[in-house]
């Protein structure tokens, strides 16, 4: 049951003139910023990290001030004098407090995050107090009796944190088996009868799906793509993924970022076809389209889609099929997409070092990236079995 006390810090998201999102935190009583979150936000983390990055640890520092002020803490001044914070503070109290599930936005509830999610909270808490910690450091003389003393409890807390913290989780997703992804192209597809979306938005949700199904896009990547990406008149038609951070036409508050490198992808005969259709066939209908250099756009008034149309796409999809309950997300489609170049790759005899590269070029990852390694986990399973397999088939061949 939730806590009567309600959160007294909100995150709001404002616009910069060059197109930027910046996240700031604000109290909810009267809507003024934050001095010292704020701070961190911009002058620490804001060169290194995405607006979603920002955004979820300004909102953990929110549920930091939130619990200094329910348990009598004077947090600032805390951090300003370098006394900071006791063991006691740290573990159990704090820990305690960031245990809890804020989802709902406004109380406190009881029930217990997932590790991965404390871990993550508790080391923006820990970045967040050294670095407040740092700056007073900064102002004392070096011949101060005060600047051993803070820079002893820096590194107190740091050991403290770090002896805390709970175990990281390595959690590989994989990709569809080959049954749902078949499954999945048929359900897909706009004729099908099952097919889970409504009409003005089948043949764009195919569409979307046949993406990230067939060239392994990122979520955002799809958001992102311009009119002017799509190459359909040349010899070899292609779409290019290309980088746009601080995009001035973007007009999505939660602006969708594309992570990795830009590259050209080719579109063969068939979804060179589906792309012209649905530019010119379902695109031009949609009102104020012409007005947008995207290519998805929200039915009903020509806005760039959001990402929450995309997960309430697959939502839709979940519930009228709930074999993939679980099973199904845009990024698990990114994972079975590499599961197909995989098969392909090893079907054509491709060179182990030559996959790579392939992959690293196809996903958007750099010449020499590890990441490839991540998405293929269900091949890799796979071939595991039909070695093993053939193993077992040895020794009872060999014992017959």
């Amino acid at each position: 049951m939730a806590q009567k006390y309600m959160n007294p810090f909100k995150v709001k998201m404002i616009v910069c003139e060059n197109g930027e999102r910046l996240p700031l935190l604000l109290s909810s009583m009267n809507g003024l910023p934050v001095r010292h979150p704020n701070q961190w936000i911009i002058f620490s983390r804001r060169i290194n990290n995405q607006t979603a990055t920002l955004e979820r640890e300004l909102r953990t520092i929110g549920y930091l001030y939130w619990w200094a002020k329910e348990t009598e803490i004077n947090l600032d001044e805390c951090l300003e004098t370098g006394v900071g914070l006791t063991a006691e503070e740290i573990n159990p109290s704090l820990y305690e407090w960031m245990r809890r599930d804020f989802t709902n936005g406004k109380s406190v509830k009881k029930i217990a995050v997932a590790s991965s999610t404390l871990r993550s909270r508790l080391e923006t808490v820990r970045e967040y107090i050294v670095w407040r910690l740092e700056n007073t450091l900064s102002h004392i003389n070096v011949d101060d009796q005060r600047f051993d003393k803070v820079k002893i409890k820096i590194e107190l807390i740091k050991k403290q944190f770090i002896k805390d913290l709970p175990c990281q989780k390595i959690n590989r997703r994989i990709g569809l088996e080959a049954q749902l992804r078949d499954r999945f192209l048929q359900i897909i597809h706009p004729n099908h009868p099952n097919n889970p979306w409504n009409k003005p938005v089948k043949f764009r949700n195919y569409l979307l799906c046949l993406m990230y199904l067939g060239f392994g896009l990122r979520r955002a990547e799809a958001l992102k793509l311009y009119l002017s990406d799509i190459n359909l008149n040349a010899d070899r038609p292609s779409i290019t993924v290309r980088r746009r951070p601080d995009d001035k036409n973007d007009i999505r508050m939660h602006e969708p970022r594309v992570k990795t490198l830009g590259r050209i992808i080719p579109l063969n005969q068939e979804m060179a076809r589906l792309l012209n259709e649905f530019i010119l066939k379902h695109r031009s209908k949609i009102s104020n389209a012409k007005k947008s250099p995207f290519l998805f756009l929200a039915s009903r008034d020509g806005k760039p889609l959001s990402s929450i149309a995309i997960n309430n796409m697959i939502w839709q999809l979940i519930k009228k099929h709930n074999e993939f309950s679980g099973v199904l997300s845009p990024h698990i489609l990114r994972h079975s997409y590499n599961d197909f170049l995989s098969e392909i790759a090893d079907k054509e005899g491709i060179a182990e070092h030559d996959a790579i590269e392939i992959r690293n070029y196809l996903c958007g990852w750099s010449h020499n990236s590890e990441q490839g390694n991540n998405y293929r986990q269900r091949y890799i399973k796979q071939r595991s079995f039909d070695l093993s397999l053939k193993h077992q088939q040895l020794i009872f061949s060999n014992n017959g």
